[in-house]
């Protein structure tokens, strides 16, 4: 029983890390968002780096390069095969299948994330 509760704690121990490391005393991630209203006309991803909100939030679990990692082992390109902006928006941001919600992430943020991880590794 002992060696059970070993082995569930470093199995879910990387799904912990996937949501990035964030200051709980600001809330800050590091990363800054832009702020603007919900107006249709703003790109509120201008000024957002998807890469480094990959790096900062993804690249734990899915690996550096979108190899994969121990938690999430196929590479990005099988796991975003027949996936559009909406739909890696909404797996960030709710998660879905073994992947959680990454919380610590805006929905800004998801955005940006999604848009590059589909020119990176999009079919």
């Amino acid at each position: 029983m002992r060696t059970l509760g070993f082995t569930l704690v470093f199995a879910l121990l990387p799904l912990a890390a996937c949501s990035g490391d964030k200051d709980a005393s600001t809330g800050d991630s590091g990363t800054s968002a832009t702020t603007g209203d919900d107006d249709d006309d703003d790109d509120d991803t201008a000024g957002l780096d998807g890469a480094q909100l990959y790096a900062d939030n993804c690249a734990l679990c899915h690996g550096a390069a979108g190899e994969g990692a121990a938690s999430a082992p196929d590479d990005m390109a099988t796991y975003l095969q027949g996936l559009d902006q909406a739909a890696v928006e909404s797996q960030i941001v709710n998660g879905g299948g073994s992947m959680p919600a990454i919380t610590s992430v805006t929905a800004a943020e998801a955005s940006a994330v999604a848009t590059w991880v589909l020119s990176e590794w999009g079919s």
